[in-house]
């Protein structure tokens, strides 16, 4: 995944779990609801966000959203029929017959593809009215690369040029590897196991993801950030950590929880 991905979604990723906790809370414009909800909290005190969250129901909104719908984020009726209509005519043609003689390979295997995995391999939710899944920006869009984005990019073409797919080990990214999917990516609906869970303790917030089965635990003590293990001394660590930069969590309000990464690697990520 490339890391601006990682920078531009992070609001959405905690966004995700502001409403994981506040899920259910009146608007001020009712005091008689409002006094009625209490956030729920856990035997310590902390709000309790403790559950599992599956996306799986979101897998068929696509991240970006249609630069033709502009900042709404809610499909109409009619775009609503018609992003249905695309879901059942997807779901016959993956349980269509196809003539292996014929059939189209030079996508092999890919999802979507003629030889795709058949649906039982796959989870495409349900349709939604929801545009896209990224909500902030407003246009719902992934912001450009910066200029030090781009060059990096680049650099990263230029090294692979001539190379073939998977000449080494290192050429497949580390979702291929089945290593992780990075802090965003992992929390994401795609394809299929896109069960979240959360599990509290005092002090931290552990978010599991069912793909890949990465593990996130954000501490909530306030504790700065530090170097990462492995940093300097082991290079084949490096990747996983710029797709794990360091996250510290604390509680807001009447119990969302917020966030900052290290500030360092959000430049770096940048």
């Amino acid at each position: 995944m490339v890391m601006r991905h990682q920078v531009a979604a992070v609001a959405a990723v905690l966004a995700a779990l502001t409403a994981a906790c506040a899920w259910g809370q009146p608007s001020e414009s009712n005091p008689t609801q409002a006094d009625a909800y209490r956030v729920p909290r856990t035997s310590w005190g902390d709000p309790d966000l403790t559950g599992i969250w599956p996306g799986t129901a979101m897998n068929g909104v696509p991240l970006q959203r249609d630069p033709a719908l502009g900042t709404r984020n809610v499909l109409t009726d009619q775009e609503f029929a018609a992003r249905a209509l695309q879901a059942e005519t997807r779901l016959e043609q993956e349980n269509s017959e196809i003539d292996v003689e014929t059939v189209d390979t030079s996508n092999a295997g890919q999802v979507g593809s003629p030889t795709s995995p058949q649906p039982h391999w796959q989870e495409h939710g349900e349709p939604q009215l929801q545009a896209s899944l990224i909500v902030d920006p407003p246009n719902g869009r992934l912001p450009p690369l910066t200029d030090a984005g781009s060059k990096r990019q680049a650099a990263l073409r230029e090294q692979r040029a001539g190379r073939g797919p998977a000449d080494s080990y290192s050429d497949r990214s580390l979702y291929d590897r089945c290593i992780t999917r990075g802090l965003v990516g992992s929390m994401l609906p795609a394809i299929y196991n896109a069960g979240n869970q959360i599990v509290q303790a005092p002090g931290y917030v552990t978010i599991m993801n069912e793909m890949i089965h990465d593990t996130r635990v954000v501490p909530l003590d306030g504790r700065p950030h530090t170097a990462q293990p492995g940093a300097q001394d082991n290079r084949a660590f490096q990747p996983y950590e710029r797709q794990y930069p360091h996250l510290r969590g604390h509680y807001r309000g009447s119990g969302n929880l917020g966030g900052a990464l290290d500030p360092s690697l959000a430049a770096q990520a940048r």
